[in-house]
């Protein structure tokens, strides 16, 4: 039988190339179809390969960095260049396993999903993956981009296909994925190590889907569930997210951890970006929906504002929250010099916690976008911790939503 090397699979791909005829024992493709190596296929790595190899089993971040690749509008091929909270999303996808990615619309979180799960099942056996989305065109949309990737892959870094088709694939170490539309009925003949789920909030009865799918994911050891969605209400995603962002020590806290993403993470889309997507989709309630992840549906937009006159260091507590709040965005203003300062929130001043990632430096105009739950019957509390040029006055607005009971 022919062992292949590097080499030989470049002197075969240039007679597809160039239509030659290939013989049958050079017929290394699943089908025929090119870049999708056929099971059964000797190959023989060279030691630089089998480094390689090595290198991309142990880490995806490797893989995603050095290997994927995609096909650019002038027909050439290039390295996916990953965003840096792209970067981050495969390693909380990694580290954790129940996530959910509450994400804006078209952030390009989909391709790095597509890259963690077909690294899973290159370079694991006997992995079965299910994929599910509010409609079928959806995951096949999703199963498509991870084909795309498979296919610019080097020959030595893929396993044979035993089954390519629109729903399902399958290696010949073991591995596959099964995608399909919205459905309650779990028994497709393997075992689910990772679920992926796609809009789920738009999944029509998706309590119920999950309450299915569920028990049959975690019952296998160091099996994962992927969800991701934007905001359509408050339904049962709402109460996934809700209690996902609660404190540890919250009994109320599930066992999910969530990655917020933001269009504004995503470089270049700026304040003229956001006047086009309102005009194209129509309203400022949709993009609030839609990008700026609000559940409109049942909140009330919501402002506390401190305005300090010839302010001094110290902690000033208030105000009180008398219904859960999600503080989105802080603004803050001081007319003269600069004030270092930071916001907290919790039940007194001695269990206080950090509502910004770090002080900010406020001069005279300061934005900070960031996401922070604030528990009902907890306070607010502003910290002066440096003054620079004796402001006459400070002012911090903390802009968000309440929740409505």
């Amino acid at each position: 039988m022919k062992i292949y090397t590097t080499e030989l699979i470049s002197k075969v791909d240039d007679k597809y190339r160039k239509g030659e005829d290939v013989s049958r024992y050079d017929r290394i493709y699943f089908q025929n179809n090119i870049g999708v190596r056929k099971a059964g296929v000797l190959f023989a790595m060279s030691q630089k390969e089998l480094e390689e190899y090595i290198n991309c089993k142990l880490s995806f971040k490797y893989f995603a960095n050095h290997y994927c690749k995609i096909r650019k509008e002038d027909g050439s091929i290039g390295t996916i260049q990953l965003y840096d909270f792209q970067k981050d999303s495969l390693d909380f996808m990694h580290d954790n396993r129940f996530t959910i990615f509450f994400t804006s619309r078209q952030v390009g979180i989909t391709v790095v999903h597509a890259i963690y799960i077909l690294w899973y099942l290159l370079f694991n056996n006997d992995k079965g993956v299910m994929s599910v989305a509010n409609k079928t065109a959806t995951s096949s949309e999703f199963l498509r981009k991870m084909k795309d990737i498979y296919k610019l892959l080097p020959f030595f870094l893929k396993q044979g296909v035993t089954s390519w088709n629109e729903r399902f694939i399958e290696f010949e170490n073991g591995s596959r994925i099964h995608t399909q539309g919205r459905s309650k009925e779990p028994a497709i003949g393997f075992n689910i190590d990772i679920l992926y789920i796609q809009e789920f909030s738009r999944i029509p009865k998706n309590k119920e889907l999950f309450n299915v799918f569920a028990p049959t994911v975690t019952a296998i050891k160091d099996s994962k569930i992927i969800i991701q969605s934007g905001p359509n209400g408050c339904d049962f995603f709402y109460e996934l997210v809700r209690d996902s962002e609660r404190p540890k020590e919250d009994p109320r806290k599930n066992a999910f951890e969530t990655k917020r993403i933001y269009y504004y993470q995503v470089p270049g889309r700026d304040q003229n970006w956001v006047n086009e997507q309102i005009a194209m989709i129509g309203s400022e309630s949709r993009f609030k929906e839609e990008y700026q992840l609000q559940f409109v549906t049942d909140i009330k937009e919501k402002t506390y504002t401190w305005t300090i006159c010839n302010p001094s260091v110290g902690v000033i507590i208030g105000p009180k929250m008398n219904k859960d709040f999600t503080v989105l965005e802080i603004e803050a203003f001081a007319d003269k010099g600069s004030v270092t300062s930071n916001v907290y929130c919790g039940p007194n001043i001695d269990l206080k916690t950090s509502v910004l990632d770090q002080s900010l430096s406020i001069g005279r105009d300061t934005k900070a976008h960031i996401y922070k739950q604030v528990s009902e019957g907890h306070w607010l509390m502003l910290d002066i911790e440096d003054l620079e040029g004796a402001p006459a006055q400070l002012t911090v607005a903390v802009k968000g939503y309440e929740m409505k009971k």
